[in-house]
């Protein structure tokens, strides 16, 4: 499949991505022993390093496909089902993810369809508390700036 991906260039973009999404994919279901990690986090996006940032807005996007295309993968998943009924707050999540990339000199070029954004706005739900989110990024040993 790597092949694939990195030699054969009559494959399009979009199915080299989703073959890109699903290598990850099986990455982090093998690293985590079956359960795949998927975060978005309930900080404010200064405090997450480079990683978490540009990672938390990749997964972003991802499960911004999986509500409003309705699609089965990941659906199921915690993570998935508390955004359920608040696109307009992942709207506004990913916006302050575009603030902070932005001030960090990153460049932008995947915006959300704001015409989607419907629901609540606010995120009320959680999966892990914002202590113990706090305390799953200082385990990560980054440079998120936590106290």
């Amino acid at each position: 499949m790597i092949y694939a991906l990195l030699v054969v260039p009559k494959i399009s973009k979009i199915l080299r991505f989703l073959i890109l999404v699903k290598l990850i994919s099986s990455a982090i279901i093998a690293k985590n022993f079956g359960l795949i990690e998927l975060r978005i986090w309930d900080l404010s996006p200064h405090l997450l390093c480079r990683n978490h940032l540009l990672g938390e807005h990749r997964e972003l996007h991802a499960m911004w496909a999986v509500i409003t295309e309705k699609k089965t993968g990941y659906s199921k998943h915690p993570e998935t089902i508390r955004w359920n009924g608040k696109l307009k707050a992942m709207y506004l999540r990913h916006e302050k993810l575009v603030l902070e990339m932005k001030s960090r000199g990153y460049n932008h070029k995947s915006s959300l369809d704001k015409r989607k954004a419907i629901g609540k706005s606010i995120q009320n739900e959680f999966v892990n508390t914002i202590s113990e989110q706090i305390e799953i990024l200082k385990n990560k040993n980054c440079d998120c700036k936590l106290i």
